[in-house]
């Protein structure tokens, strides 16, 4: 029932038919006012202005004359009754007395003398005939605007003026209705339509005012959040199917490796203690690699839930930096490399959980390792501002390819470079970093050169 209105214009024709309705009405009533004056006009001879005026009251008074009863009412001019002896019978004029003789041929017509001393005002007299036969004189005092032409129009001169105002009332109305209401109602019908057919780029153009135009703004926001909701769905999916890709290929080489080397042991292969042992080595190395996978995808799940626990707290930041780089330092030399800080480290304080800043550096600092020459340094260097804390941490390894930098963050991107060489590694590191750095209030960024070495930079909030 509801779509068929919407499809048909129920609105739209519903108001076009009220609006033509009304039109016809204020037609109707136009000619209806004409007819009437027409006939008004056929009854008195409108040539006459002052027959016309004075015709009904001629009428009363035959009806007191035969009565013999006289009297005044609120819608009456003032008039003289006189007989055909020229005695006054009735008077409501100051110039003539009840019982006076005056000439009747002098009363006859308009009294020009009157009219010049007493200006606004006629006098006009007329023969009183009763069944054909005169009786007597009526003169009757009048207003000079009755001589004006048209005068009995003015009854209706109102209810034109009141039916063309409705008219421009009713075209107002109806552009309104049109243009503010119905054309939105459309708009908003059309882009719901493409919505349900899986399009979500059907905007609304609007520039309406009011609650229709807070309507078309909330519509929009809608279609925008399901438009977000939907593309995020989608991202969704397809970095799940990423992943699966990903892990599997990540987990089937190490394990590939290490079955491999069982079988080798199993198989006699090697039976020597120094073989077994070296083989036994690969295997652990191998493992370890395998248990570094699974604890990455589960950190990467846990910044894809938002779960990630975090504990921070305050701490001097150079107390806690220097501390952590004396750790990691050992490392970097088991790789033959140095790791070497430049600057003075600020004695500041710093609201953060250290476990997850440690694993933040460590994940940069694993990836210049892999990505150096045995024999490299590996560069901290401290900036600060009023606001901040920037560790800078450079290698002069392999470097990044320009068009690669904006993918460095992703995850798995090592997989898209490396993934087919022997350097370990989930490619999740920099990804976990980036979530770790954000929660923080801080941002984390990739400068690099191919072959000339890299920068990761991430800053960290002063208390």
């Amino acid at each position: 029932m509801g779509n068929n209105r919407i499809k048909k214009g129920y609105i739209g024709k519903r108001v076009a038919i009220l609006t033509w309705a009304i039109y016809i009405i204020i037609v109707l009533s136009l000619i209806y006012s004409i007819l009437m004056l027409n006939k008004k006009s056929e009854k008195i001879d409108t040539s006459n202005p002052l027959r016309i005026e004075t015709s009904n009251q001629r009428d009363l008074v035959k009806e007191m004359f035969k009565e013999n009863n006289y009297y005044m009412k609120s819608d009456f001019y003032n008039y003289v009754v006189i007989n055909l002896n020229g005695e006054v019978i009735f008077s409501s004029i100051d110039d003539f007395v009840k019982g006076e003789k005056i000439n009747i041929e002098t009363q006859i017509g308009y009294d020009n003398v009157f009219i010049k001393n007493n200006q606004g005002l006629i006098r006009y007299s007329t023969p009183l005939v009763i069944d054909g036969l005169q009786e007597g004189t009526i003169i009757i005092d009048l207003p000079q605007m009755v001589l004006k032409y048209g005068e009995g129009n003015r009854e209706f001169v109102p209810l034109w003026l009141l039916l063309f105002l409705i008219g421009i009332l009713i075209f107002k109305v109806n552009k309104f209705v049109q243009i503010d209401i119905i054309n939105p109602i459309r708009e908003i019908h059309s882009s719901a339509r493409a919505i349900l057919n899986g399009n979500y780029n059907s905007k609304i153009i609007y520039d309406y005012h009011g609650e229709v135009g807070e309507f078309c703004h909330d519509f929009e926001a809608m279609r925008d959040e399901i438009k977000h909701s939907k593309e995020k769905e989608e991202e969704l999916k397809r970095n799940e199917k990423e992943l699966l890709a990903c892990i599997s290929h990540d987990l089937k080489t190490p394990l590939s490796s290490i079955s491999g080397y069982i079988e080798g042991i199993r198989d006699g292969i090697v039976k020597d203690e120094e073989g077994i042992k070296r083989y036994s080595n690969i295997i652990l190395k191998k493992s370890k690699e395998l248990s570094k996978l699974i604890d990455d995808i589960l950190e990467q799940s846990k910044t894809e839930l938002n779960e990630m626990k975090m504990e921070r707290r305050e701490v001097y930041f150079d107390d806690y930096l220097i501390e952590t780089l004396e750790d990691l330092s050992i490392d970097v030399a088991n790789y033959n490399m140095k790791l070497i800080v430049k600057g003075v480290v600020p004695r500041t304080l710093v609201f953060i959980d250290t476990i997850r800043i440690n694993q933040v550096i460590n994940n940069i600092i694993t990836n210049s390792i892999k990505y150096s020459k045995s024999g490299e340094n590996i560069e901290v260097l401290i900036d600060e501002d009023i606001s901040k804390i920037t560790i800078n941490i450079k290698d002069f390894g392999s470097g990044i390819g320009i068009e690669d930098i904006p993918f460095v963050f992703n995850k798995f991107y090592r997989g898209e470079k490396y993934r087919n060489t022997n350097i370990p590694g989930s490619g999740l590191g920099l990804s976990i970093a980036k979530y770790i750095v954000e929660f923080h209030g801080g941002t984390i960024k990739c400068s690099s050169s191919f072959e000339e070495g890299t920068i990761i930079s991430f800053t960290i909030p002063k208390i």
